[in-house]
């Protein structure tokens, strides 16, 4: 049976700024052991901000023999908030593959660290913006995304993704940390009407008695953008028009055209945002 010990290093340091962001600096290598044939290949170090964890650095990956005197060095950085004028930092090995099934869980692990030292850390200001306040159809999905490239994320309901689905109403909230820095934004996002209606008439009297004499739609809703044609029984387009309240008077430049059926066609944008199409015929009768 081995004897095993957890050896690290630590160092007080004084003249932190109470609220200041900094980062902890150093490189970092795998020094190999050999336990009856056991070579750890991996490993990284645990840093403490006095007894709280700060994180653990990526690991190095080493394919030298535990006799090398060349196994590579790498930079590795991490970042806290001082929350004291001094504060103790340590530095533990900290193995990824510990095999307890042996004599040796540590897995013969000996980290080397070399150059620390501790430096004011600054970054881009971050920010995220949701959007205005909206609303939402029945059965409309918005995707709320917060992206900011190395963030760590969370939403009103402990989601950590970078975007959050929206299907229904309601307030909705995303905190982003980036280094030392968190921000976070709010949307709310209520319900709307969003049924579409567009009905037009099958026919006009366009003589003047300020009965029915313009072809205009009968009933709308949720309407945003619209465009009417209509055409002649040879398909000459005769009228147009993109305001969904002006009609046509029955006239092509600037006479009254005769009786008998005309063909629509109308284009219209939901407020839902679907593309949509009515055509049918009208019948005009002086």
């Amino acid at each position: 049976m081995f004897d095993f010990w957890h050896e690290g290093i630590m160092q007080t340091v004084n003249g932190f700024t109470v609220g200041s962001c900094y980062s902890v600096n150093f490189y970092q290598a795998v020094v190999k052991q050999a336990f009856v044939d056991y070579l750890d290949s991996t490993g990284c170090w645990a840093v403490y901000l006095d007894s709280i964890l700060i994180g653990e650095s990526s690991p190095t990956l080493s394919q030298d023999s535990f006799a090398s005197t060349s196994f590579p060095w790498e930079f590795r950085s991490m970042v806290f908030t001082a929350t004291s004028p001094s504060h103790t930092i340590k530095f533990l090995p900290a193995d990824d593959d510990n095999d307890q099934s042996t004599d040796n869980p540590y897995g013969g692990l000996r980290m080397g660290i070399d150059s620390i030292f501790i430096s004011s850390h600054s970054q881009s200001p971050i920010s995220i913006n949701l959007g205005a306040d909206t609303s939402i159809c029945s059965g409309q999905i918005i995707t709320l995304d917060a992206s900011t490239s190395g963030a760590a994320y969370l939403w009103q309901n402990n989601s950590t993704n970078a975007t959050f689905t929206v299907t229904k109403p309601g307030t909705y909230w995303v905190s982003v940390s980036l280094g030392c820095e968190t921000i976070s934004d709010t949307i709310v996002i209520d319900e709307k009407d969003c049924e579409v209606i567009l009905e037009m008439p099958n026919v006009f009297t366009p003589n003047g008695d300020g009965v029915n004499d313009v072809f205009i739609p009968a009933e709308y809703k949720a309407i945003e953008r619209y465009n009417l044609q209509i055409f002649n029984r040879w398909g000459s387009l005769i009228y147009q028009s993109n305001d969904v309240s002006q009609g046509w008077d029955g006239t092509f430049q600037g006479a009254l055209v005769a009786d008998g059926v005309y063909f629509y066609i109308v284009n219209y944008l939901s407020t839902n945002n679907e593309n949509l199409q009515l055509n049918g015929t009208v019948t005009l009768i002086k």
